[in-house]
Formats: C-alpha cells, sequence, structure tokens
C-alpha cells in the first residue's frame, strides 16, 4: 500500500475520528544525512510534508488549489525548464511544486522532495542545508611562480607567518618546508574559511624531489586546513584535513582529524583538497577523482602548508615542495552555522522583535508594555528604552523608508510607525492568536503574516497596503518535529524563500526548528533543531525568536530561558543571500 504523504494522512484520520481539530501525528521521515561533496543526486535532510493539497484518483497528492505567494517574484521557482522524467513526467508548474512536498518517491529512485535534482535545481526552499547551493565561488592565489620570484624568504612574499627552524625556502619558485626532524616547518595563511559555513577546495601542485638518495627520501610535504591560530619553531600541525606527499613511500594520504584515513599511489601535479560545510570531504587528482569515507568537525580554520626536509638549502638539490597553492570558497547557507553570541544587556523579556534600517531596532514585550530600544550603525550597544506603548507580542518590519510596530492589544491587532506611536490603530481581530509574527516581501501584497491560533492551527495572511487590512489565507499544516510545546516564531525573508523559526519544547529544554517555504503555501523542515541550549546565553534553550537578513547572513535576537527567566541575547550565522541553484 503506498503511504499517503503526511497533510493527507492527517486530514484522513481526523475525518474518521470525527474530531474538529487533530495534532501532530509524528516524525517527518528524515530522507538521509546530508549531501555528498558536490554530489547534485544527494539533498539535504528532508521531511513529509504538507498541506491544503487533495489525493489524486492514485492516491498522489495534487497542486495546491491556494494562490502562490513568492517570497521573490523575481525568483520564482524555475519549474519545468527541463527535461522531465520519473514521478515529475507530464507534469508541469504547481503539479511539479506540490511533487517536491509530498514525501513519496514514484520512480524509485530513492530520491525524495528536495533530494531530487528537479526539486533542489528548481526551488529557493531547498537550498539551505545543501553543499551545491551556494554563491558564486571565489578564488585566492596563496602560492604561485610569480608571487615567488625573485623571494628568498616565502613569508615576506606571500600572506602568510612562517613557522619552524629551519624556516620554508623557496627553491625554484616552489616552497619547500625545512624544520628539524622533531618539529614541523612551514606556512600558516592569514586567509580564514568558516567551515561550517563555507564549501572550500585548496588545489597545489607537488613538485617530486630532484633526486632520491638511495638511503631514501627523507623529506614530505604537505597543504591543509588546521584550526590552529600560530604556530612557532616547536609546533606541530594539527591538520583538520591535509593532503601529505611523502616521496620515500611514493605516496599521497589523506588525514582527516589528525588521522590517515586514505593513501594513494603519487602522482606530482595538482590534488584538490575539497571541504563542504556538511561535513563532507573530497579528493582529486591530477588524473581522477577518488572516493572518501570520511567526515570532520566543521569549524574557523587558516589554510597551511608544512614539511619536513633533512638537509634544506635552497642552493642544494630541490626536494619535495609545493608549485603553487590556490583557496577556492563559497558560501552556502547552513542553518547551524551560528557564530558565538553575547548576552544584551537588557533586562528580561516575555518576547521579542526586531528589524534593520539604518541601524538595528528592538521591541521587547515585558508583559503588558512593550518598550523600544535602537542600535545606530557602527555602535556596539543599545540604547533605550524610547516610547513604551500598551501591548504584547511586538513585531517590527521595516517598508520601504518607513518602521512599522504592530503588536497584540485586548482582542486587536494594532498597528502604528515607530514615529507616531501615540495610537496605534486596530487593524484586525486577533482574540483567538496566540502569537504571530510578520515579514516583507518583494512584490505585492507586500507584507505577510503568519498567525498561530489557540488552537494549534497556522494561519498566513497577506497585505497590499502597509497592513492596515489583511486577508486570511487557508490554514497551512507546517511540518514540524514531535515537541510538547510550540512558543513563538520569527519570519523573513531570506535567500529568496521564507524562512520561519519556531520555538518548541521536547521535554525541559527548548529549540527552534527552522521551515521554509517558497510560495507561502508548501513548507518544508529544514532543520527541526537549528538552535537550541546554550550553557551561557540560553541554559534552558530558546523560547523566543527575532530573526533579519542581510547580504552577509542571519541574525538572530532570542529570549534565552534559565528555567526562571527570559533574557535576550544575539547571534549571527553567515550565509549567502544569493545562492546559485545548482544547474544555474
Amino acid at each position: 500500500m503506498k503511504r499517503l504523504p503526511g497533510a493527507a494522512m492527517k486530514a484522513l484520520m481526523c475525518a474518521v475520528a470525527l474530531v474538529a481539530a487533530c495534532t501532530d501525528l509524528g516524525d517527518p521521515t528524515r530522507v538521509d544525512d546530508g549531501p555528498p561533496f558536490f554530489d547534485a543526486s544527494a539533498g539535504a535532510p528532508d521531511a513529509s510534508l504538507y498541506l491544503d493539497m487533495s489525493l489524486g484518483a492514485d492516491g498522489s497528492v495534487a497542486a495546491p488549489s491556494v494562490e502562490p505567494l513568492y517570497a521573490d517574484p523575481s525568483r520564482p521557482p524555475n519549474l519545468g525548464s527541463g527535461a522531465l522524467d520519473g514521478e515529475f513526467a507530464g507534469r508541469e508548474g504547481a503539479e511539479i511544486l506540490a511533487g517536491c512536498f509530498d514525501g513519496s518517491d514514484a520512480d524509485g529512485d530513492a530520491l525524495v522532495d528536495c533530494a531530487d535534482p528537479e526539486c533542489h535545481s528548481a526551488l529557493r526552499s531547498c537550498c539551505a542545508g545543501r553543499a551545491d547551493c551556494c554563491a558564486a565561488p571565489g578564488e585566492a592565489t596563496l602560492v604561485s611562480a610569480p608571487l615567488l620570484a625573485g623571494c628568498a624568504d616565502p613569508a615576506s612574499c606571500l600572506s602568510a607567518a612562517a613557522f619552524g627552524a629551519p624556516a620554508p625556502y623557496v627553491v625554484d619558485d616552489a616552497v619547500a618546508a625545512a624544520g628539524d626532524g622533531e618539529y614541523d616547518s612551514g606556512l600558516l595563511f592569514t586567509e580564514e574559511v568558516d567551515l561550517r559555513a563555507d564549501r572550500a577546495e585548496l588545489a597545489g601542485t607537488f613538485a617530486a624531489p630532484a633526486t632520491c638518495p638511495a638511503g631514501g627520501c627523507f623529506e614530505s610535504i604537505a597543504f591543509g586546513f588546521s584550526r590552529q591560530d600560530a604556530l612557532d619553531d616547536r609546533s606541530h600541525v594539527e591538520p583538520l584535513l591535509a593532503l601529505v606527499y611523502t616521496p620515500a613511500r611514493a605516496e599521497v594520504s589523506l588525514q582527516v582529524e589528525g588521522e590517515v584515513v586514505a593513501r594513494w599511489p603519487a602522482e606530482v601535479g595538482l590534488w584538490t583538497l575539497q571541504a563542504a560545510p556538511t561535513g563532507a570531504v573530497g579528493v582529486e587528482s591530477p588524473t581522477v577523482s577518488h572516493p572518501v569515507v570520511a567526515s570532520f568537525e566543521a569549524g574557523d580554520a587558516h589554510p597551511v602548508l608544512w614539511g619536513h626536509n633533512a638537509n634544506p638549502s635552497a642552493s642544494g638539490s630541490p626536494g619535495a615542495r609545493l608549485t603553487g597553492l590556490a583557496l577556492r570558497r563559497a558560501r552556502c547557507d547552513m542553518p547551524r552555522a551560528w557564530r558565538p553570541g553575547h548576552a544584551l544587556p537588557l533586562g528580561s523579556a516575555r518576547s521579542v522583535a526586531v528589524a534593520v534600517a539604518t541601524g538595528v531596532h528592538l521591541a521587547l514585550g515585558r508583559g503588558t508594555d512593550i518598550e523600544l530600544f535602537e542600535r545606530v550603525a557602527g555602535a556596539d550597544e543599545f540604547t533605550g528604552p524610547g516610547e513604551s506603548v500598551p501591548g504584547h507580542e511586538p513585531a517590527l518590519v521595516v517598508l520601504g523608508e518607513e518602521l512599522l510596530l504592530f503588536a497584540l492589544r485586548g482582542d486587536d491587532l494594532v498597528r502604528a510607525p515607530v514615529s507616531e506611536l501615540i495610537a496605534p490603530a486596530p487593524v484586525m481581530p486577533a482574540a483567538t492568536w496566540s502569537t504571530f509574527a510578520v515579514a516583507a516581501r518583494a512584490g505585492e501584497p507586500a507584507l505577510v503574516l503568519m498567525a498561530r491560533t489557540q488552537l494549534g492551527d497556522h494561519v498566513p495572511y497577506s497585505s497590499g497596503d502597509r497592513g492596515t487590512t489583511w486577508t486570511a489565507r487557508p490554514a497551512v499544516d507546517l511540518p514540524l518535529p514531535p515537541h510538547d510545546e510550540e512558543g513563538r516564531m520569527a519570519l523573513l525573508v531570506h535567500d529568496g524563500a521564507y524562512v520561519l523559526y519556531v520555538a518548541l519544547r521536547r521535554g525541559t529544554r527548548w529549540h527552534l526548528a527552522q521551515l521554509a517555504s517558497d510560495d507561502l503555501v508548501l513548507w518544508r523542515l529544514v532543520d527541526e533543531r537549528a538552535l537550541g541550549a546554550d550553557e551561557d546565553l540560553a541554559p534552558m534553550g530558546v523560547r523566543a525568536p527575532a530573526a533579519w537578513s542581510t547580504p552577509e547572513g542571519v541574525g538572530l535576537i532570542g529570549l534565552g530561558w534559565d528555567g526562571a527567566e527570559l533574557r535576550p541575547f544575539e547571534r549571527f550565522r553567515p550565509a549567502t543571500d544569493a545562492a546559485l541553484l545548482p544547474g544555474e
């Protein structure tokens, strides 16, 4: 029997039970653990979804009947542009979109939803968490013959610090390591790579020794990534990832977290070491791509070049050396690539909202009142509170050059420009809401809102008149993971898709789940635990989020729960807002 999609099964169970509302029926089905390096045929963890669809005669999910409202109309889904086969054969437009959210594998290729190339090459909501959906790559030359021409001391010609004694030296416009037989010698480059968010490659060219004595070639040359920030004359390189050329064994070995995990026959020429923000590793020799079964713990790292040479001399016979090294990297959108955060000394609160214009504007709900704060561009601290207004559950949004405040007051949703907070005007009855979030999108209607009712339904709204009137859309069934309690939400537009953070409690801890949608109708679970507890900032987890998008990444101000109070903190994760879909 073919498994029904999550939303359809839920609707069927509700009808059979003859109840007015049903709760979440269980854990979404995971597809895989993430993509191998640069493999466009596999996707990030996905889920069985969705909402507001009907079953076809064959049990498949039909296209949604609700008109889509794309997060960025200038970057709509690229549906039906290529040759379709398998489960997408004969479909187009909305039917393909619906097929990317039904959790099915009709063509039996073991690729479901965002893991299927027809989906992840077309949908912005499939981008987050993938190592093949990143910004256009950039390249930096670390070592080359032109940079080394006429240079005896490589550290004086390259953006790097030398370490080891004897120090590395230049021979035949290449870098050779020295060392003393015990400690390493080489170059630690100043370039820093955030391997939590960047897809990175180091491409280096190995050159063989000019001669190899009968007793063997007691030397090596290596390049890779290291978490170390500084190295000296008595240092050992601790590679996160590295390729090591050892002429004595005529091999190139791969080290991951300091352990040798693979060896191959040495080939002089260009070798490439690949690191994906998913933790996957790839290696290419001058003639072939090598399969690698290994993973690493991503973090900040520096490119490093090092090795040993029994008799180092720039005037002697050239030993093993590196004739070139280049760093290529592309920024991706990884849900857990958060940088360390810091507490905001603004006191406890119950709810939070944030918006970014010329500076950062912050609203804290203290209970029955909302206080406003501001951090001007270039400043480190928030000033305020400024004006205080009655209400709770604030939302801030920038629309054009205007900063708007929305809040719940009594049974109503009220709205006012922050510059005119004397009398916020009611714009919609909201007596049944427990919380809501507002975001601006490109085009019209310009504002969208996601509200959660007291019965647990999630209802999207749209407004084309700056939020003075709203149009309700059919309720959506968010594909949330199992949880014991649902908290507040944050809605934003990032990289051409809607992003929704939802605070969830599981046991005694709170965390944020991240979801994404292209059209406000169909939603994907990107990461069920995109941000969890933090010993210093949120010991018991995050109960309320507020987030914003920039071209450099995603900022978040959350309320961390310590078991007694909710206190604000700030974090940031680097990400791209201009990802190229696979094939673009």
